[in-house]
């Protein structure tokens, strides 16, 4: 099979079969793409059978982006990722014999503690929005959603009205895997939710509509908005991001509240507690705490 097809086959794969979403989908073309450049540079054109790829190739790729394109070790570590799962792709469906990227060893990456904002700047962010017009009040219903529920964007664009369950919880039916899972609803997010429920106009199924139509709000939307009362409320707009709001709830919970990560982890949707053990990483202040009530 020629490199190129055997791209489009398993982007095509990851996203018809996987349901990854939008972004992950994204990110592998990325990857791939920068590859198949290095390949045009040493002369493997993307007719070139993809089974003539080997270990060598893929060795001197990465010292290529190490040493002249300055990846870091986190970026190293995703595109190792990418190759593995395509190359896998390809033993699994017996086009290649063998995974040549099987051998890469990925580098460690360094931990490093998740942004977060503050209860008082979540505050102040809401306390910026005129929620007298439609749009105002489905932006502070986002916000509101987005700091009590931890939901990630992908997730939030995609609820449908009738995923508020009762006023009591949210249904996350397109979690990240396609997983379900509920959240409970906080008393503070249940008020907003009944009172944009009752005035907002649109008869849109998705629970947080586009004001062009009535198909959902995109992700990029979401972002944006986000930014912009960040920015309204005197705070940088580079450290404020939808998975801002999520890290502030999951730590506010694990910090403030003495909330085990387990609880934590079901509440995120993480398929693996270690993916939670993030938000043991505290601050000088949070330690000194500790201290102070022994």
């Amino acid at each position: 099979m020629r490199l190129d097809e055997a791209v489009n086959s398993f982007l095509d794969y990851i996203q018809v079969e996987l349901q990854r979403s939008p972004c992950t989908v994204s990110a592998y073309r990325k990857d791939l793409k920068y590859f198949c450049n290095y390949l045009g540079a040493i002369n493997m054109s993307a007719s070139s059978p993809v089974a003539d790829i080997s270990t060598l190739i893929l060795r001197k790729y990465f010292v290529y982006v190490r040493e002249q394109r300055n990846y870091s070790a986190r970026t190293m570590a995703r595109n190792i990722a990418t190759l593995k799962s395509f190359f896998n792709f390809l033993q699994l469906e017996g086009i290649m014999n063998s995974n040549p990227a099987e051998r890469l060893h990925a580098p460690r990456v360094p931990e490093t503690i998740p942004r977060y904002l503050t209860k008082d700047e979540i505050e102040t962010i809401f306390n910026t929005v005129d929620y007298s017009s439609e749009k105002g009040l489905r932006d502070f219903a986002i916000l509101k959603t987005l700091y009590y529920s931890g939901l990630r964007v992908s997730e939030l664009v995609k609820l449908e009205v009738s995923d508020v369950r009762g006023f009591k919880e949210i249904l996350v039916q397109k979690g990240k895997g396609g997983k379900l899972r509920f959240v409970p609803m906080h008393i503070k997010l249940q008020e907003v939710l009944q009172h944009y429920l009752q005035r907002r106009l649109s008869t849109s199924k998705y629970l947080f509509y586009s004001m062009k139509g009535a198909e959902s709000i995109s992700p990029q939307c979401v972002r944006l908005l986000v930014k912009a009362y960040a920015r309204k409320a005197g705070i940088e707009p580079e450290r404020v991001t939808p998975h801002v709001f999520r890290h502030s709830f999951a730590t506010y919970l694990y910090k403030n509240c003495n909330i085990d990560l387990l609880r934590i982890s079901k509440l995120l949707g993480h398929s693996n507690l270690r993916a939670t053990t993030i938000y043991t990483h505290t601050t000088s202040d949070h330690l000194m705490d500790a201290i102070k009530k022994l």
